[in-house]
C-alpha cells in the first residue's frame, strides 16, 4: 500500500455504488444502442467472461481487409522513433510511453474499429473510453541468457478492474515466446 489515503481513494472509487455513479452516462449509452454480435465475435466475448482472456487472429476479426499488413508497415516505418522503456528495459516504444492518440495510425483505427468496440462494450456492459494507448516492442530473446523477468512472463493484473487490453503481435508466437 502506498498510502492510506490512496487505497482508501482506490477502494471507494471502484466500489459497485461509486462505480456506476461514475459511468452512468457510459452504461446508459450502452442500454440506448444495440450491439449486434456475429459468431466470432460473440466467441470473443464468452472467452473473456468465462476464462478472462481470449485469443483470436486479427485476420479472422477483419477477413479480407489486410488489417494485419497495414499495421506491420506502420510499425515498420516507426521503428526508428523507437525508446528503450524506463521501468522496462525490454521494451522500446514506438511512440513513447503512454502514448497520445493519432486517430490516423492504423493501430489506433484497429483499436477504435467498430467490431473490437462491439465485444469490449458488451464486455463490460457499458461504452467503454479508450483512456491509454502504446506501441511497445517487446525483447523476446534475453541477452546474457537471462529468464524472462516482470511482465515479459505469464501474468494477469487483478488489481485491475473493469480494463480491457487487447494485444496485437505482429509476429509468431508460441509457447517459447
Amino acid at each position: 500500500l502506498r498510502s492510506p489515503l490512496l487505497s482508501a481513494y482506490s477502494f471507494l472509487r471502484k466500489s459497485p455504488p461509486t462505480w456506476n455513479i461514475l459511468n452512468r452516462v457510459a452504461r446508459s449509452l450502452y442500454r440506448e444502442h444495440s450491439f449486434s454480435l456475429d459468431t466470432k465475435q460473440q466467441r470473443i466475448l464468452h472467452d473473456l467472461q468465462q476464462n478472462g482472456i481470449a485469443f483470436t487472429h486479427v485476420d479472422e476479426l477483419f477477413p479480407d481487409q489486410h488489417i494485419l499488413s497495414d499495421v506491420t508497415k506502420e510499425m515498420e516505418r516507426r521503428k526508428e522513433d523507437e525508446k528503450v522503456g524506463e521501468s522496462k528495459s525490454f521494451q522500446r516504444y514506438a511512440l513513447g510511453s503512454g502514448s497520445t492518440i493519432d486517430l490516423e495510425s492504423s493501430f489506433v483505427q484497429l483499436s477504435l474499429h467498430r467490431r473490437i468496440l462491439d465485444v469490449v462494450n458488451s464486455s463490460m456492459g457499458m461504452c467503454a473510453k479508450l483512456k491509454y494507448f502504446e506501441l511497445a516492442v517487446t525483447n523476446i530473446l534475453m541477452r546474457d541468457g537471462k529468464v524472462a523477468m516482470g511482465s515479459q512472463r505469464w501474468h494477469r493484473d487483478p488489481g485491475l478492474k473493469n480494463l480491457l487490453k487487447v494485444f496485437v503481435y505482429l509476429s509468431d508466437v508460441d509457447e517459447t515466446s
